[in-house]
């Protein structure tokens, strides 16, 4: 059973910083997964980030998280996708997530770009029409011999403060279903 590192680190810094950072590199040795909370300066709602070490190739990941028209069953909460233009690393996808009581269902528009190569994948994402005030996110991937180096950030700004309880289940164990739920897909 994988055991899990939880730093829930309010950090001050900007929510660009580079991705692959060395201080985590020893959790992730251990198997553990690291999330981290990052302020995002001038937005209500944070970013959540994680990471994780997989023992599968860049190759065998990129098929799976650029299929966005797949991710029903993958990513917690989406319902359906439409795909709008198909060609990873610029994809556009509509997405349809049904949200828990009290916020209404929502529906986002996210165009995809970023590049893909055999050591290192950079996959981000941006609304570009939908119901959130803010939806973001980027996969960043680094080949380390026979591992990968998953690291996945989002950013969802309702319009209004989010509980954190609800930042806890929906967007925390969110990222944690998805990294389980890829890993599931290379397995099939």
């Amino acid at each position: 059973m994988r055991c899990t590192l939880l730093m829930l680190v309010l950090v001050g810094a900007s929510a660009q910083a580079s991705p692959f950072d060395s201080k985590v590199l020893p959790a992730l040795k251990r198997g553990e997964d690291v999330l981290r909370v990052v302020k995002v300066q001038g937005a209500q709602a944070p970013q959540v980030w994680i990471d994780r070490l997989v023992k599968d190739s860049i190759a065998d990941l990129v098929p799976i998280i650029a299929a966005c028209q797949d991710y029903v069953g993958l990513i917690p909460r989406v319902q359906k996708v439409i795909l709008h233009k198909a060609g990873a690393p610029n994809h556009r996808c509509e997405l349809f997530l049904d949200m828990p009581f009290p916020f209404s269902d929502v529906r986002s528009t996210v165009q995809y770009s970023g590049k893909i190569g055999t050591k290192e994948v950079v996959m981000r994402y941006v609304q570009v029409a939908g119901d959130y005030k803010t939806h973001s996110g980027a996969w960043h991937l680094r080949s380390l011999g026979k591992l990968t180096w998953v690291h996945y950030r989002l950013h969802v700004d309702l319009g209004q403060p989010l509980p954190d309880w609800l930042i806890n289940s929906f967007t925390k164990g969110a990222l944690r279903k998805t990294l389980d739920g890829i890993t599931e897909r290379l397995r099939r």
